[in-house]
């Protein structure tokens, strides 16, 4: 009994230890992106894997984050899914991952990384009447104050004049041509640059002001003594004298800034006599206000937001600090100001819930005594993508080489139809021609059957998507058979074509539904990223031979939607007939559904007669039966006929 009492001990001490290395092997798996992440949020992903790297149980595992704030998601099995979304004004998320004596951790910089934009314009100070346009430079670089390399193009605006031309010229480096306005008298430009991260349709980024006093060459005219010499002080500067002609008329060259109304004029006549007198320039109030609005478009849902940036000048070209400025908007909502370096004050606009005709009009005012500055500026609201979509068919026997008229209904998220969405045919018989949209959310298109085959079912599936986007703002990835894909869409989820995406291991190019295809789904860790925008990048994680893709979605647009379609052997003509009581109507179509007209035709009925025939508007033939019978209808030449039966 001893000897089986420390047999058993030591076995269960065996089995305890190896539970102890089976335990000790196990490891945590973290799910997250590589790089630095956006603002708005980010999914992370947390797992449990064995020494055989096979997923195993996630109760008990946690996600904590510092400088974030961590919400669950729905999971799925062998993945415990949570939603990460940085405070305001972090620059570092710091994770934690654990679980059953488990942990793992993270930390990821919290974008953007630009953090100032400089501008700059050569003249610095260019004069109306001698200059026409003026080379604007603006510089990005980030919180270490180098040009950053991954900087998007940035949004301009100018209250007065305008801004042609922008392109990049080294890293975090771009020029563009400031052209003045054509108006003479001398005002303020103000300049407002926006540097949006990660994509053009973001509320983060960077942001510069500049104003420039745009001094206004002119001759200006009066009326004095005659021949007197007359001369004039403006800001301190004193231009002529010229001499004034009999009639005491001058006209005398002046350089005038923003800003001064008045001069000083002094007369001296031919016995030296001086006389000074204040001079009113006559000039208009000035325009000190510029705003810039980031992105010009939205979708209608409510909770989209676009940043509107604001700067105000004093009359002569300065800052105006503590600038009441007021934001209002006929559609969406506004939200209270902020004020922010440089004499700049942010708004947040917010998306109204619905739809509407036109563009939501947005006013920024601001009020100095008398003079009320004011920018106007335009949002366009969007539509979300066609997501729900069904098809009826005008006949669903077709004969080979024939054709039948399809017709499709789209919607969006809403049950709104959806106008402008494309169609596209995923199975191979036939082919889809004449696609248009005969009503918003409804198109209609000719699928023409293959011209040789068997008889047989063809059912014709067919997907609707789009209308397209022009703004790329998400990446999208998944797998389908084995095979890798990624659509790149706007903020509504509009598919965007034509894009370029880059890798490490390749380049690709978005199709006309938004779509590229990155190859087999295997195993590994891929990082994409937008040509164009740097900062929109994706990290996509493929595990488990390809059946987990992180963070993982589904492709933008409708399901794929089913038509029941039956090939039929091909005929010369096809015979219809049409019953409803005693009325009888028949006619000749080809296998395409055309009227086929002047082929003899033999009408037999089983019993009774038929009334008189009549050709209508359709160029159906019509007549009625005298009571119940069996109605004949046959084509001579190809004996192709129809039968149908009048029951009273």
């Amino acid at each position: 009994d001893l000897v089986k009492g420390l047999a058993s001990r030591l076995l269960r001490t065996a089995v305890i230890s190896l539970g102890l290395v089976a335990s000790a092997a196990d490891r945590l798996e973290l799910l997250a992106p590589g790089a630095t992440v956006s603002p708005d949020g980010f999914s992370v992903g947390v797992r449990r894997l064995d020494s055989g790297g096979k997923p195993g149980a996630v109760e008990g595992l946690e996600l904590t984050a510092t400088g974030a704030q961590v919400v669950a998601e729905p999971g799925q099995p062998g993945l415990k899914r949570f939603r990460v979304t940085p405070l305001m004004g972090a620059r570092e998320v710091a994770l934690v991952a654990s679980g059953g004596g488990l942990r793992i951790d993270r930390k990821l910089p919290v974008g953007p990384p630009a953090s100032q934009v400089s501008l700059k314009l050569s003249p610095a100070a260019p004069v109306k009447g001698r200059d026409s346009s003026a080379q604007l430079t603006i510089e990005l670089r980030n919180a270490e104050g180098r040009p950053d390399p991954e900087s998007a193009p940035p949004v301009l605006r100018a209250n007065v004049g305008s801004i042609e031309g922008l392109e990049r010229v080294g890293p975090g480096l771009y020029r563009a041509r400031y052209v003045l306005p054509l108006t003479r008298y001398p005002e303020v430009a103000v300049v407002v640059a926006f540097s949006a991260w990660p994509h053009p349709q973001s509320v983060h980024g960077a942001f510069g002001a500049l104003r420039v006093p745009l001094a206004a060459s002119v001759e200006l005219p009066g009326k004095t003594e005659g021949n007197a010499d007359m001369s004039i002080v403006i800001a301190g500067q004193k231009f002529g004298p010229v001499r004034s002609a009999a009639d005491g008329r001058f006209k005398l060259p002046v350089v005038v800034p923003p800003g001064y109304g008045t001069g000083s004029g002094t007369a001296v006549d031919r016995l030296g006599n001086k006389r000074t007198a204040p001079v009113d320039l006559m000039l208009p109030p000035t325009d000190q206000l510029a705003c810039v609005l980031s992105p010009t478009q939205l979708p209608a849902d409510g909770v989209s937001r676009a940043r509107v940036l604001c700067a105000t000048s004093d009359p002569y070209g300065n800052i105006a600090t503590g600038a009441r400025v007021t934001l209002g908007a006929k559609k969406g909502r506004v939200l209270p100001p902020r004020p922010l370096a440089d004499g700049v004050v942010e708004f947040m606009y917010v998306a109204p819930t619905e739809l509407s005709a036109g563009p939501d009009e947005l006013a920024a005012t601001w009020k100095q005594g008398a003079i009320s500055a004011r920018e106007e500026l335009q949002l366009t609201l969007s539509q979300g993508p066609a997501v729900v979509a069904s098809a009826r068919v005008a006949s669903a026997q077709v004969h080979l080489a024939g054709s039948t008229q399809l017709t499709v209904s789209v919607t969006d998220a809403l049950g709104r139809p959806r106008p402008g969405a494309s169609l596209s045919q995923l199975s191979s018989d036939g082919a889809l021609v004449a696609v248009m949209e005969s009503a918003p959310g409804e198109l209609r298109a000719t699928w023409r059957a293959p011209s040789v085959g068997e008889p047989r079912a063809a059912p014709l599936e067919l997907r609707a998507f789009g209308p397209a986007g022009h703004e790329p703002a998400r990446l999208i990835t998944w797998a389908q058979a084995g095979t890798l894909y990624v659509a790149v869409t706007d903020l509504a989820g509009l598919p965007v074509p034509g894009q370029h995406l880059k890798s490490s291991s390749g380049e690709w190019v978005t199709d006309e539904q938004g779509v590229a295809s990155l190859g087999p789904a295997v195993d590994g860790d891929l990082r994409l990223r937008h040509a164009e925008w740097p900062g929109l990048e994706a990290d996509v994680l493929v595990r488990d031979s390809g059946h987990l893709i992180f963070p993982g979605g589904a492709r933008p647009g409708a399901p794929p939607i089913q038509v029941a379609v039956q090939l039929l052997p091909t005929v010369p003509v096809n015979v219809r007939l049409a019953i409803s009581g005693r009325a009888v109507s028949w006619w000749l179509e080809s296998i395409n559904g055309e009227l086929v007209k002047d082929r003899p035709v033999e009408v037999q009925l089983s019993q009774g007669t038929a009334g008189p025939t009549t050709i209508g508007d359709d160029g159906h033939a019509h007549f009625e039966a005298s009571g119940p019978c069996t109605v004949t209808v046959v084509d001579v030449d190809s004996q192709v006929m129809a039968l149908g039966e009048v029951a009273r």
